[in-house]
C-alpha cells in the first residue's frame, strides 16, 4: 500500500546561506535548496543516512548541501561531462559506486557525495541546466541570475507516493523531461526577445522545481535501496572505490580537519587489490599538506610507496617531492646541529637526509655538495667534541687534586686549584648540551667546594682568635697577640673576587683580630703599669707583697 504524504516548504526559509553564482541553471543556492527537500522526502524510509546516531544526534545534512553547492565539478576527473550521454553515464556510475559503498556504513563524505550527485540530477532536470555551446551558456548564465534573484518565490507543495526505483536511468530521464526539448526552444526564445525569466521560466520553474525533487529523492533512493532488482548487482572495480577514498580522505583531511577518520579510510584503502600509484600520491599530497609531524611522516611513507609502482613522468614527480622533502629535513637537522642545544645526533640525521635526496635527485650538484659539507662538519664537530670531553676530564683531575690539597689542610692551594679547575669548566660551551651539562653540573661541586674551604678557613681564623682571647685572659698578651696575628695570614688564601658574601666575612674577622691586637696592647700596658705600682708601694711601706691586679676584661 502506497503511503502518501505532503511536502510543504520554503526555499527563503530553507536557505540562509548566500553564495556566489555559477555555471549551472540551478544556482548554488537553488541546488541546496532542491538538496533539502530531497533529504525530507526520504529522512523516514532511510532515516540514518544523514542523521547515523539518530534524530537527537550529529547530523551530515550540511555535509550534504556542501556537495550540492560544489555540483559535478568534484567529480569531473573522473567523468566526461562534454555531452548528456557522458552526465546519464556518471549518474549510471555514481549509482552503483555508492549502492556498493554503503557497506562502509553512513559517513560525512558519503552524505557530501549524495548531495554531488543531486546536483548533477538537478542540472539534469532543467533546460539549460548543461550547456555545450557557447550561445547555450550564454542563455544558462542569464538563467542562473534569474532564478536567484526569485528564489524565494518557488515553493514545494506536492502529494507524494513510494519512491521509484530506477532500473533504466536513460529511459527515467527521458520518461521524466516530456517537455524538454520544446520548453528549452521556448526559453530560448524568451531571452531572446527580452522576456527572460518572466517568459516560460516564470510559470514553469514551480514545476521544474518538484520534478527535480522527486528525480534526486528517487536517485537516492536508488542508491540506498538494499535490494538491487538484479540490475544494480555488478560492484565497481576496486579503481573506481580507491578513487573514491582518495577524495574521502582529501575531504576528511582540507575540509573535516579529521586525521582520524582519515586513518581509517586509508585502512580501507590499503585493503583494495588495486591501488594506483596515482591515487596513493594524492593521497600522501593531502596527508602532507595537513601538516603535523605525524601526517608528514605517513605522506613520505605513502610518497615511497607509490614511487616504487610508479613510471613515466608520474614516477619522476613523486622523486622531486621526495628528493625536496628530503633535503629541507637535511638542511633543518644541520641548522639545528650548529646552534646552542644541537643533538649529537642532528649532523647524522642531516646526512641521511640528504643521502635519501640524493636518490631521488641524482643529478642534483647542490645535494651533492651538502653531502660532502655534512660529512666535514661531522669530523670537525667530532674532533670539537673529542677537545671538550678531554677539557671536562682535566677539570675533574684538577678538582680530585683540589680535594687532596683540602683534607691536607692546605687550604691555599686548595683554592687555587679548584679555580683552575673553574676556568676549565668555565671554557666548555654550549655546542653540545650533554657536555654543557656535564660542565655545569661540575662547576656547581666545584664552587661549593671553594665555599666550604672558604668557610673551613674563617673557622681557623676564628680559632686563633678563641685561642688568643684565652692567652689574654691569662694575662699571656704576646701569646694573645701572636695569635690574633694569625688571623690576617689564615684569611689571606681567599681570594677577594670569589664571593661578596665571604669576602665581607674575611675582611670582618680581620679587623676583629687588628682590634684584638690593639685592645691586647692596651690591655699588656696596663698590668705592667700595675705591677710596677705595686712593687713602689711595697718598696714604701715595707709590707708584704700583696697579688698583682688582674688585667682589665674585655
Amino acid at each position: 500500500m502506497n503511503k502518501r504524504k505532503v511536502v510543504v516548504i520554503s526555499l527563503l526559509g530553507l536557505l540562509l546561506l548566500s553564495l556566489s553564482l555559477d555555471s549551472n541553471a540551478w544556482g548554488p543556492r537553488a541546488r541546496q535548496a532542491l538538496a533539502t527537500m530531497a533529504i525530507q522526502m526520504i529522512q523516514s524510509d532511510f532515516p540514518y543516512t544523514f542523521r547515523p546516531t539518530g534524530s537527537a544526534g550529529v547530523g551530515y545534512e550540511k555535509e550534504a548541501l556542501q556537495g550540492a553547492s560544489r555540483s559535478w565539478e568534484e567529480i569531473a576527473e573522473f567523468y566526461s561531462f562534454e555531452n548528456e550521454t557522458g552526465v546519464i553515464s556518471a549518474i549510471v556510475s555514481e549509482i552503483q559506486l555508492l549502492r556498493d559503498i554503503r557497506q562502509f556504513g553512513p559517513t560525512s563524505y558519503f552524505a557530501y557525495r549524495l548531495g554531488v550527485l543531486s546536483a548533477i540530477v538537478s542540472e539534469l532536470m532543467i533546460p539549460y541546466g548543461y550547456a555545450w555551446t557557447e550561445e547555450e551558456k550564454q542563455i544558462q548564465t542569464l538563467m542562473n541570475k534569474d532564478i536567484d534573484a526569485n528564489l524565494e518565490k518557488f515553493s514545494y507543495n506536492v502529494f507524494e507516493t513510494r519512491r521509484t526505483f530506477i532500473v533504466d536511468v536513460k529511459k527515467y530521464f527521458i520518461e521524466r523531461r516530456p517537455y524538454f526539448d520544446e520548453n528549452k526552444r521556448i526559453i530560448y526564445n524568451d531571452y531572446r526577445r527580452g522576456k527572460g525569466f518572466n517568459g516560460l521560466l516564470a510559470k514553469a520553474g514551480q514545476d521544474y522545481f518538484a520534478r527535480t525533487v522527486r528525480a534526486i529523492a528517487d536517485v537516492w533512493y536508488t542508491v540506498l535501496r538494499p535490494q538491487d532488482d538484479g540490475v544494480w548487482s555488478s560492484p565497481p572495480s576496486d579503481r573506481r572505490r580507491a578513487w573514491y577514498f582518495v577524495k574521502e580522505i582529501e575531504f576528511l583531511l582540507n575540509s573535516k580537519k579529521n586525521q582520524f577518520q582519515a586513518d581509517r579510510v586509508l585502512e580501507n584503502f590499503m585493503k583494495l587489490t588495486v591501488n594506483p600509484p596515482e591515487a596513493i600520491n594524492r593521497i600522501g599530497d593531502a596527508y602532507f599538506n595537513f601538516n603535523t609531524p605525524d601526517s608528514k611522516n605517513k605522506a613520505v611513507q605513502l610518497w615511497r610507496q607509490a614511487y616504487s609502482q610508479a613510471v613515466g613522468d608520474i614516477r619522476a614527480s613523486i622523486g622531486q617531492k621526495l628528493a625536496k622533502y628530503y633535503f629541507n629535513e637535511g638542511i633543518a637537522n644541520f641548522t639545528r646541529a650548529n646552534q646552542p642545544g644541537g643533538r649529537e645526533e642532528d649532523l647524522n640525521n642531516a646526512l641521511y637526509n640528504f643521502q635519501q635526496a640524493l636518490e631521488f635527485d641524482r643529478e642534483n650538484p647542490e645535494i651533492s655538495y651538502k653531502i660532502q659539507e655534512t660529512y666535514q662538519e661531522i669530523k670537525e664537530r667530532t674532533e670539537y667534541r673529542n677537545m671538550l670531553v678531554a677539557i671536562i676530564s682535566q677539570a675533574e683531575k684538577t678538582q680530585e687534586e683540589a680535594e687532596k690539597y683540602r683534607l691536607a689542610g692546605d687550604y691555599g692551594n686548595a683554592i687555587l686549584t679548584y679555580r683552575i679547575a673553574v676556568s676549565l669548566y668555565n671554557s666548555v660551551d654550549d655546542r653540545f648540551k650533554d657536555l654543557e651539562e656535564n660542565a655545569k653540573s661540575g662547576l656547581r661541586r666545584v664552587k661549593k667546594s671553594i665555599s666550604d674551604v672558604i668557610n673551613e678557613v674563617l673557622d681557623r681564623a676564628s680559632d686563633a682568635i678563641d685561642q688568643g682571647d684565652q692567652h689574654a685572659e691569662s694575662n699571656r698578651f704576646e701569646e694573645a697577640i701572636a695569635s690574633y696575628s694569625k688571623v690576617d695570614s689564615i684569611v689571606s688564601v681567599i681570594p677577594d673576587d670569589e664571593n661578596p658574601a665571604l669576602t665581607q666575612q674575611k675582611q670582618n674577622i680581620i679587623e676583629l683580630a687588628k682590634r684584638k691586637i690593639e685592645e691586647t696592647k692596651v690591655k699588656k700596658v696596663r698590668y705592667e703599669q700595675a705591677l710596677q705600682e705595686q712593687a713602689r708601694i711595697q718598696q714604701q711601706g715595707g709590707r708584704p707583697a700583696i697579688p698583682a691586679p688582674a688585667a682589665p676584661r674585655q
